[in-house]
C-alpha cells in the first residue's frame, strides 16, 4: 500500500523553513474569500485550515477577522503558526491533528480550507480526508480545496506506482527539491468529481504554470463546494 508522506519528514521540512512556509497567501484562496465574503461578511464565520502548515492562510483570514481554527500533522509547522500569530496578537485554535481524523465534532464550521494537502497522502487517505471535511463543515458551509492534477510534470516525469500514485522523481535542476521522492497522489477530473461526490454543488477549475523556460508545468485542481 502507498503510505502518506510521515510526520518527521514535514517535521525535518519546517526545520529548515524556507520554501515549506512561505508567508503570502495563495492568489486563489484570496479570490475565493473576497468572492464570497466581501459584500456579507460576519466574524463569527468559523474557518478550518486543514493542513495549514505554517499557517500563512490562518494568518490571513485572521487578520480579516475570521475565527480561525488550523490543524497539521507537523508540529514544527504548528510551532510556526503559534510564534506567528503571537507576534501578531492574533488568536487562532491550532491543533497537531492529521486531516484523515479531524478532532471536531459535526457541523462544526463555515467553511474550509485545505490547499496543497491532499496530494501527499495516499488515496485511501484523500477519501477519508474529503468525508471528514464534509462531516465537520456545516450544512451550507463552503469548502476550498487544491491539490495536484495528473498533468503535472512531477506525476509525468515520476516513478509511477498506481494510475494515481508517483514517487517525485528528478535532478538538481528540477523546482521541486524538496519533494523528491515522496509519493505522492495525482488526481484526475473524474478521481475528484467522484471524491466529492457527497457535496450538493461542486465547481471544478485548473491553475497551471510553467516553470524553468517551460520545460515543466505546475498544474493543480482548484476545488470548491457546498454542502
Amino acid at each position: 500500500m502507498n503510505k502518506s508522506v510521515p510526520a518527521n519528514e514535514w517535521n525535518l521540512l519546517y526545520e529548515k523553513g524556507g520554501a515549506a512556509a512561505p508567508r503570502y497567501p495563495h492568489d486563489a484562496v484570496v479570490r475565493w474569500f473576497f468572492a464570497n465574503y466581501r459584500e456579507h461578511f460576519d466574524n463569527k464565520i468559523n474557518f478550518l485550515d486543514a493542513g495549514c502548515g505554517g499557517g500563512r492562510h490562518s494568518i490571513f483570514l485572521a487578520n480579516l477577522g475570521c475565527n480561525v481554527s488550523a490543524i497539521d500533522y507537523s508540529s514544527n509547522a504548528i510551532d510556526i503558526l503559534n510564534l506567528w500569530a503571537m507576534e501578531q496578537n492574533l488568536q487562532i485554535d491550532t491543533k497537531v491533528s492529521s486531516v484523515i481524523e479531524l478532532p471536531y465534532a459535526e457541523n462544526s464550521f463555515s467553511s474550509i480550507i485545505s490547499v496543497g494537502v491532499l496530494c501527499y497522502l495516499n488515496i485511501n487517505s484523500i477519501k477519508k480526508s474529503v468525508d471528514e471535511m464534509y462531516r465537520v463543515l456545516k450544512p451550507g458551509g463552503k469548502l476550498f480545496v487544491t491539490t495536484r492534477s495528473n498533468k503535472d510534470s512531477r506525476y509525468l516525469v515520476g516513478n509511477k506506482s498506481t494510475a494515481n500514485h508517483a514517487v517525485v522523481a528528478g535532478d538538481k535542476s528540477v523546482p521541486w527539491q524538496s519533494e523528491i521522492g515522496m509519493d505522492m497522489v495525482f488526481l484526475s477530473e473524474e478521481d475528484v468529481e467522484q471524491m466529492f461526490h457527497k457535496f450538493k454543488k461542486i465547481n471544478i477549475e485548473r491553475e497551471s504554470f510553467s516553470m524553468c523556460g517551460r520545460k515543466y508545468l505546475n498544474d493543480d485542481w482548484i476545488i470548491t463546494a457546498l454542502k
